[in-house]
């Protein structure tokens, strides 16, 4: 007996059977058609699969509203750029950086200008911070007193040397009596450092040590207003040299004068 098969359920080897249709039972009990017969119903606001409710079980929008929309293909949105923060830092140091070189600099200019702009001292300050310098002017009037002190040749005597100091060739040593007074209301300081012998030549030498006064040398010390001392100082000159000038120079006083 021959076998009569429909041609509209055949399928050739290797392609899947079309799907069934939903039988008349199915659809009178509501049942759904199974996922693989039909396309997922997809959110139209975001994009979720709508599992049958009355609304979207991810963002809330309401089912009808999502069946009745047109099936678009949903995208998500890329997530936001971050922004650039440590740029932004960055200029904002370099900007500030620039603003504090830029004011420094202004400043160090305009403390310059400043400083180039005082006027020059003047008086015996003026004369003193040249002194140290130069301390020989021949233009300085010869004096031997001071605000503060009063100096006053005694005498000179000149000598070979003894045998542990004996004077170089050519020179001699030229010992000084000098008495020192204090013109100031208040205690004044004295040092044998601070005085020098300056000769034709202008050459100012130190005074020595040696056993030429050990008795009789100046020293140092300090002197109460109105005292005074009395010493020897001893310096090396020339042989025969008669021009020697005498001078003092502590910073406060500022004495020189002829030695006879």
């Amino acid at each position: 007996m021959e076998e009569f098969y429909d041609n509209r359920n055949s399928c050739q080897p290797g392609e899947n059977p079309p799907p069934e249709p939903a039988s008349a039972e199915q659809e009178a009990a509501g049942e759904e058609t199974p996922q693989t017969e039909r396309e997922a119903a997809r959110c139209v606001r975001c994009g979720a699969v709508l599992l049958g409710g009355d609304v979207c079980p991810m963002c809330g929008l309401p089912a009808s509203i999502s069946n009745a929309a047109p099936r678009y293909q949903y995208i998500p949105a890329p997530p936001p750029k971050k922004s650039s923060t440590k740029k932004v830092v960055l200029i904002v140091l370099a900007v500030v950086l620039g603003a504090v070189l830029l004011f420094s600099g202004c400043m160090a200019l305009l403390i310059g200008v400043a400083r180039n702009a005082e006027p020059s001292r003047s008086g015996v300050e003026e004369f003193d911070e040249y002194y140290d310098f130069l301390p020989h002017d021949f233009h300085l009037e010869y004096t031997n007193e001071s605000r503060y002190l009063r100096v006053e040749s005694l005498g000179t005597s000149r000598s070979d040397g003894t045998w542990d100091y004996p004077a170089p060739e050519g020179k001699e040593y030229v010992v000084v009596s000098l008495r020192i007074t204090n013109l100031y209301e208040d205690i004044m300081a004295y040092d044998a450092a601070n005085f020098e012998l300056c000769n034709s030549n202008g050459n100012l030498t130190p005074s020595l040590e040696t056993d030429l006064d050990t008795a009789t040398a100046l020293g140092y010390g300090r002197l109460l207003p109105d005292g005074f001392v009395e010493g020897t100082l001893v310096f090396l000159a020339p042989v025969g040299e008669t021009d020697l000038v005498l001078y003092l120079n502590d910073y406060t006083n500022s004495i020189c004068f002829p030695l006879l």
